[in-house]
């Protein structure tokens, strides 16, 4: 029977594969934000991992890892909760999703505006469930 061919992967798998060996070598607060570009550059000719994930690790180890998972998770859910409030705002989904599968494969999410466009887009949107306006605020303002 014939199988998926997965002899052509661009040569990823031997990037993940060196990025997992590495990762035992990886100092607790990572290799700093620049260290590890020339870290990778040095062992697979390319200056980064082609995943976010291991990009964060590398660059300051497990606790930036984890923010950085924490930061992915937030924007998710958030990106969620915008479309659900306002359907027009589909267009998050497809934006968001299109960066986080792109920084899977391919880049390096320093640089991927739109992977920023939507992290500050969806932390800084507010669908009115949570920021109340400012008509229905019970502040009142005196004269001088």
């Amino acid at each position: 029977s014939s199988g998926l061919d997965v002899s052509e992967t661009s040569g990823r798998d031997f990037i993940y594969s060196l990025a997992v060996d590495l990762i035992n070598e990886v100092p607790f607060f990572g290799y700093g934000f620049f260290k590890q570009y020339e870290l990778c550059a040095s062992v697979t000719g390319e200056p980064f991992w082609h995943n976010i994930f291991f990009e964060m690790f590398f660059q300051f180890g497990p606790i930036y890892l984890l923010f950085g998972v924490g930061l992915v998770v937030l924007v998710i859910f958030k990106m969620f909760s915008i479309c659900k409030a306002k359907d027009y705002h589909l267009y998050i989904l497809t934006l968001g999703f299109y960066a986080l599968i792109m920084l899977q494969i391919s880049g390096t999410y320093v640089d991927t505006g739109v992977f920023w466009f939507v992290v500050v887009f969806t932390i800084c949107f507010s669908d009115g469930r949570l920021t109340p306006s400012l008509k229905d605020s019970s502040y009142t303002y005196k004269k001088l």
